[in-house]
């Protein structure tokens, strides 16, 4: 009888574990919400301030850049001379090239999430606008070079010319070639489907400020403004149905920013990541510059990673299934055994 319970508890925990290796790969509570109001910080540059750096991050804050588009273009400030409200003030309208962006929730990384922030515009480029939004599922924490993300934007004009606003979405891709809009699709961005695309137009009702709202799930991506849905399309590539850092995004533009609330969809923690090497070419440079080509063979090839990484899971389930058999039929062996005695 000793032997028989000494074999039942082995046939136990080896089941145990088994099956624990099986399903411990992305497991773990989700991430909580991420809620900003600017309120609790110091007035002055957000590099400067470290409670700010405590809960958002770019490049610069995590010493992997020079910080030249991220600094001296941001700031902790009163909306106005009633000193009643605090605010995330950006102004990079001066540099073509700047690219401003702050990483939510000091750098964690989501799948699926609703996103609501408000914009009040105060300028941009003249004639060509500019634009902000979020940045979400990259695959590094770093700047947008046409290679990271899948980038929701609005855009822009000056107040003074009246224009509306609409959306616009890029995802690995130089803006003006592949830009995912009804109009300038192309054949490699032929696997994303509109059902909505619209412009529209900020009031001054409330005194310049428009709510935006941004819903991410799986394969589908929808853009709001002021309550309106503005943009409703599906991008089915594997490669970016994903976990990934998500930041706040601004470019050559003069504009505050309030109530940042992030709601997490995700039912579980994304897996950690292996080897993270922070460090990204400049692929803005024309020695560097990411072509088409390089842009599909780069889905193809993560997409080859990602389909290889679930036929080594399935592998292992089958392995793991295919022993339980065996483990049974021992059991059961020892079991007549022991009668037999």
């Amino acid at each position: 009888m000793k032997k028989l319970i000494i074999s039942l508890f082995i046939f136990v925990s080896l089941f145990t574990l088994l099956s624990f290796n099986v399903h411990a790969e992305g497991s773990g509570d989700p991430l909580p919400n991420f809620n900003e109001d600017f309120e609790s910080y110091d007035l002055g540059k957000t590099e400067e301030i470290l409670s700010f750096r405590d809960n958002w991050s770019n490049d610069y804050y995590t010493g992997e850049s020079d910080g030249t588009q991220q600094l001296d273009v941001s700031w902790i400030e009163y909306e106005d001379e009633t000193k009643s409200n605090k605010v995330l003030r950006v102004t990079n309208i001066e540099n073509d090239g700047s690219f401003f962006f702050i990483s939510a929730a000091k750098a964690s990384r989501y799948k699926n999430f609703s996103v609501t922030f408000k914009v009040k515009v105060l300028d941009c480029k003249e004639e060509v606008g500019g634009w902000f939004g979020i940045n979400c599922r990259k695959e590094i924490d770093a700047r947008y070079n046409g290679t990271n993300g899948m980038l929701l934007t609005y855009r822009c004009y000056k107040p003074s010319e009246g224009k509306p606003y609409f959306p616009a979405t890029y995802r690995y891709m130089p803006l003006t070639q592949l830009d995912l809009t009804p109009e300038t699709i192309s054949d490699y961005g032929k696997n994303a489907t509109y059902n909505v695309f619209e412009s529209y137009n900020v009031s001054e009702e409330n005194n310049g400020w428009v709510e935006y709202k941004i819903d991410v799930q799986d394969t589908n991506y929808k853009m709001y403004a002021s309550g309106k849905l503005v943009s409703d399309f599906t991008y089915d590539k594997k490669a970016i149905n994903t976990f990934g850092y998500l930041s706040f995004n601004v470019c050559v533009c003069d504009l505050m920013m309030d109530d940042f609330n992030l709601i997490n969809h995700d039912e579980t923690a994304p897996d950690p990541i292996e080897n993270d090497d922070p460090t990204i070419p400049d692929t803005t440079t024309t020695e560097n510059k990411t072509t088409d080509d390089d842009i599909i063979n780069n889905d193809k090839q993560t997409e080859k990673t990602n389909n290889t990484d679930t036929k080594k899971g399935c592998k292992s389930l089958v392995s793991v299934i295919s022993i339980l058999p065996l483990l049974g039929l021992s059991f059961v062996l020892l079991v007549l055994k022991e009668r037999k005695k």
